[in-house]
């Protein structure tokens, strides 16, 4: 999971916001990784049941977002 966290200004760049966009990016990494987790262990589960597990696919060319011209 990425998340994508708004330019914090210089001015803005508390002690409390750095700790805070801190906190908010541990989760992010911590919920990502329990992601992985629980995928890992549904396809264990299908082993274990017989059946086949999740094919990893590759994300859609027509979902990517275009890049920018450069001049």
């Amino acid at each position: 999971m990425k998340v994508e966290l708004p330019i914090i200004r210089p001015e803005e760049q508390t002690p409390l916001v750095e700790a805070l966009v801190a906190s908010i990016q541990q989760l992010a990494d911590r919920v990502g990784q329990q992601d992985l987790t629980i995928q890992q262990l549904r396809d264990e589960i299908a082993q274990l049941q017989g059946l086949q597990p999740r094919p990893t696919l590759q994300p859609s060319v027509l979902e990517r977002t275009p890049a920018s011209p450069t001049p």
